[in-house]
């Protein structure tokens, strides 16, 4: 996938290059996502958004105007025109998020050599293989009420930040979450676990705040 001059590529275009652009066109078949595209495409769309990302720009107009400095220089990516941030706005609405978690599924599998942890590649006490040892987790994002509810009681204060919860699945065996899925911060975690599919033959480990008996028993 590297381009002999990807050097003198702009960030966005190195990184785009280790995802390799049949999985993209892979996703865009399989959730139809290109139908009644005319101007932004999946692959165009995922560069823009991923841009943000790296931008860190908190919104899509913002976004636009970073885009700028990278005029002619997408051209490697295929793209030879920016976007409005009315076209990008339509195309987040319009189209589903289903085919951006699919890309990253198809990413995962393909580099999973890459990211899997050499040291725990022998079985756990001869037994069982770390692929097989999920861990269960959650981390809190802090934001304002208005966004997303906060949890517990009002502190002395009297204000309360509200949050997002992010609950990942990370197999032991590996550096990246097979699963994340994010709620409003006073989503209980247990809640979470009623959601899991577990795989048969897998072993899950999460602490007590996970604890759903009716999911245990089930």
């Amino acid at each position: 996938m590297q381009h002999a001059k990807l050097s003198r590529q702009p960030t966005i275009c190195q990184l785009i290059s280790f995802i390799p652009r049949e999985l993209v066109d892979q996703a865009g078949e399989t959730f139809k996502s290109d139908r009644y595209s005319k101007t932004m495409s999946t692959s165009k769309q995922l560069v823009f958004m991923l841009y943000r990302v790296i931008s860190k720009t908190n919104s899509l107009n913002s976004l636009c105007k970073c885009l700028l400095f990278l005029e002619n220089k997408l051209s490697y990516l295929g793209i030879y025109r920016l976007p409005a941030s009315s076209t990008l706005s339509y195309s987040n609405f319009k189209r589903s998020n289903e085919v951006f978690g699919y890309i990253y599924y198809l990413l995962l599998a393909h580099q999973k050599s890459e990211i899997s942890e050499g040291y725990l590649s022998l079985p756990i006490n001869g037994e069982v293989s770390p692929d097989h040892v999920k861990l269960v987790d959650s981390n809190t994002l802090s934001l304002f009420t208005d966004v997303f509810k906060g949890a517990g009681r009002n502190p002395i204060s009297g204000k309360k930040k509200g949050g997002l919860k992010a609950h990942a699945v990370l197999p032991q065996d590996n550096l990246v979450p097979e699963l994340v899925r994010l709620t409003a911060d006073s989503t209980n975690d247990k809640d979470f676990l009623g959601q899991l599919k577990p795989q048969k033959g897998s072993i899950y480990v999460f602490d007590k705040g996970d604890v759903n008996y009716s999911v245990y028993k089930r």
